[in-house]
């Protein structure tokens, strides 16, 4: 049987994690060109510090709770919905592809770990891609299943409640920081997934969106030129009219 329960984040915001990546991008070049470097090494990593700030400061703190979670060296954020219970963390499709094609080196990876929040649905859902039998991982020994439930309680020691189900946003964008598809992943242990969402119609709305509020402006202010012409040539008519008078 098919996962087929709707990931419960809010439209809303949905829309406030897509403006804010393009957001970081911009302040991340902002940033950039103040400082004048003459290289761009290791841009990928900083980019994150802005994404996480970004995404960190638009998100309400009484709907989710948002901890900095790590794995390593590697810093990152566990936003927890307070009301579903869900957990949320963020990474790029290219990455999630990558780790996917090579999962038996990334055994341990902390979104394997996290994956583990989902264990409950293995005994009644099936996986989309079972027939690819988890990207060459079935099961894991007595001693992996230890080291990911080590990895996974230390990540997640500082979430207040309970943890219903862990969903992984995917997202991709261009070389500004704009989205060009995101969506909402449930994943098996293996990185198998039980439930797949595109969100990418909420990009193209607030594409629309923008659009919208643009020609508004326009057309606007449009109007108001055209209204403001025939005060002006009637104020050139009495003026004109005037002179006509004092000529006489």
């Amino acid at each position: 049987m098919n996962y087929s329960m709707n990931i419960p984040l809010d439209p809303m915001y949905i829309r406030m994690i897509l403006n804010a990546i393009p957001n970081a991008y911009f302040l991340y070049q902002g940033h950039i060109n103040k400082q004048n470097f003459p290289t761009d090494n290791g841009s990928e990593g900083e980019i994150w510090n802005y994404i996480n700030k970004c995404v960190m400061e638009v998100l309400p703190a009484d709907k989710f709770q948002i901890v900095v979670m790590n794995r390593g060296r590697w810093k990152f954020l566990g936003i927890y919905d307070r009301t579903s219970k869900y957990l949320y963390t963020l990474m790029r499709e290219k990455n999630l592809k990558n780790i996917q094609k090579t999962i038996s080196e990334h055994l341990f990876h902390y979104v394997n770990a996290l994956s583990k929040l989902n264990d409950s649905l293995a005994n009644k859902y099936q996986t989309m891609y079972h027939q690819m039998t988890l990207f060459g991982v079935r099961e894991y020994d007595a001693r992996g299943e230890e080291i990911l439930d080590k990895i996974l309680s230390a990540m997640i020691s500082e979430i207040d409640g309970k943890i219903e189900r862990y969903v992984l946003i995917s997202f991709d964008s261009d070389r500004n920081g704009h989205v060009n598809t995101i969506k909402g992943i449930i994943p098996a242990k293996g990185l198998d997934y039980y439930k797949e969402e595109n969100w990418t119609s909420y990009v193209i709305e607030e594409y629309v969106m923008e659009n919208e509020m643009d020609q508004e402006f326009e057309i606007s202010e449009s109007a108001i030129l055209l209204q403001r012409k025939p005060k002006i040539k009637r104020v050139h008519k009495k003026e004109d009219a005037k002179k006509n008078e004092n000529n006489k």
